[in-house]
């Protein structure tokens, strides 16, 4: 790690003459990079063992259940994450630590309770139509509503920790801890001759979801400045709600395009079909592992910058976040194209019928790219009304287009639908980026 630190040092000092901002996000994003592809590894090996040990049947309840759960924890969260991440980012650069403690507490406790709420609503569902899901469907959905308030209170303290611009330990219970430790389980218990179904699977995810979570608390308090625990917490709960709820339109709505669509297959067509389909969801999820590291990075800097009101070095910044998430998306996207086929065999040989689709959804991600991180910045420098509204949009044409598409040509449909509410938001969020702020958040 110190050599890889070292020849980023010496990039930033040779094409970037000193540019603070920029040494800071190529240093911290090639750490950031480092553990990105070990959790990407992780999770492959995760869903290729899922996908082999389970079975086709097993493996689609598993998929189905992660993705309801996984949007459920988006509802349960509130926006708050990118709340917390947002305010943490700007009362720590303003030495705010009264306002940085109430709000740690207080969207905590919010976020926990709702997360709750919804779980024991879950069961009630479970119980009434149970009976009617699939056989093995329902144990999978109980344990996966008590995964879900360990996932989503672990996602608002790993936002919180990335805001304390703890980056690379605020995400190793997802990337490290779940993955890994769900697929040595698994593939002990498979080893030793054990039955391993999709409930099984979410009973040992829901377990290392929790020791994630036990670890990241341990971590944030680490992270905190002596200052915090000997002030008074200080709120103001109508700004932090208000921005939260614009900042769920916008985060949730990308993460319900990555989601909705394994969901539907389940509901319009089968659960196998969202077994399949989720392989081609995660590894596009691959391209894009440069852009979300960087955003891991990048999003508190331009909290920071914005509030410091320095416009020239935030377009730097935002120029170079976009040039290099574009650079590293092609070739990925060129790798699936030609081995795309070969890749998808080691899930098993009925995963290469998602070669297609997989090959939509990249290119959705890639023209999305070559408008750079506008959705970002524009939720972090107070234009997240902007970005809600054409979020919301985004999220009604992808429900129709999967409505629409699904039924007519199943998972490449859902690709397809994917991939253009991905790709058409971004364009427009580029000229709503010039119009508010006054810069161009494009790659060119």
């Amino acid at each position: 790690m110190s050599r890889l630190k070292l020849l980023m040092d010496e990039i930033s000092d040779r094409f970037l003459s000193g540019e603070e901002q920029s040494r800071k996000l190529l240093v911290n994003g090639a750490r950031d990079l480092v553990l990105k592809g070990l959790g990407l590894v992780g999770f492959l090996v995760m869903n290729a063992v899922l996908a082999r040990g389970l079975g086709v049947e097993a493996f689609g309840h598993y998929a189905f259940v992660l993705s309801v759960v996984l949007l459920l924890s988006m509802a349960a969260r509130q926006g708050m994450d990118s709340g917390i991440l947002r305010f943490v980012s700007v009362y720590s650069a303003q030495q705010k630590w009264g306002f940085l403690k109430g709000v740690l507490v207080w969207m905590t406790i919010r976020v926990g309770v709702v997360a709750v709420v919804v779980s024991f609503f879950g069961f009630a569902v479970l119980l009434i139509a149970g009976p009617l899901a699939a056989p093995g469907l329902r144990e999978t959905g109980f344990w996966g509503l008590i995964f879900l308030p360990l996932v989503t209170l672990s996602h608002v303290n790993q936002y919180a920790l990335r805001g304390r611009l703890w980056i690379v330990r605020a995400q190793i219970p997802d990337l490290v801890i779940r993955p890994y430790g769900v697929t040595l389980a698994v593939a002990l218990l498979i080893w030793a001759g054990v039955s391993v179904d999709g409930g099984d699977a979410m009973a040992i995810t829901a377990i290392f979801a929790a020791v994630g979570l036990i670890l990241g608390w341990v971590w944030l308090r680490n992270s905190l400045p002596g200052e915090v625990f000997l002030v008074a917490a200080e709120h103001e709960p109508k700004a932090w709600r208000q921005v939260s709820t614009q900042l769920l339109l916008v985060s949730g709505a990308g993460f319900v395009l990555t989601q909705m669509d394994i969901v539907m297959l389940g509901l319009l067509a089968t659960t196998d079909q969202s077994g399949l389909y989720s392989i081609a969801s995660r590894l596009s999820a691959i391209s894009i592992f440069a852009i979300v590291a960087l955003g891991s990075i990048g999003a508190p800097m331009i909290a920071s910058l914005y509030a410091r009101e320095d416009t020239e070095a935030l377009a730097r910044l935002v120029k170079l976040m976009a040039r290099i998430s574009l650079a590293t998306l092609v070739p990925m996207g060129l790798l699936f194209a030609v081995l795309g086929k070969f890749i998808l065999s080691f899930f098993g040989d009925q995963f290469v019928v998602v070669y297609v689709p997989l090959l939509v959804l990249v290119g959705g991600q890639m023209l999305a790219a070559c408008f750079g991180p506008a959705a970002m910045l524009l939720t972090m420098t107070s234009a997240e009304d902007t970005a809600a509204r054409v979020l919301l949009f985004s999220v009604v044409a992808n429900l129709m287009l999967n409505g629409l598409l699904i039924p007519q040509f199943g998972m490449l449909g859902a690709s397809i639908a994917t991939a253009l509410t991905t790709a058409i938001p971004a364009c427009v969020m580029f000229f709503a980026v010039r119009q508010r702020i006054g810069i161009s958040s494009a790659a060119f």
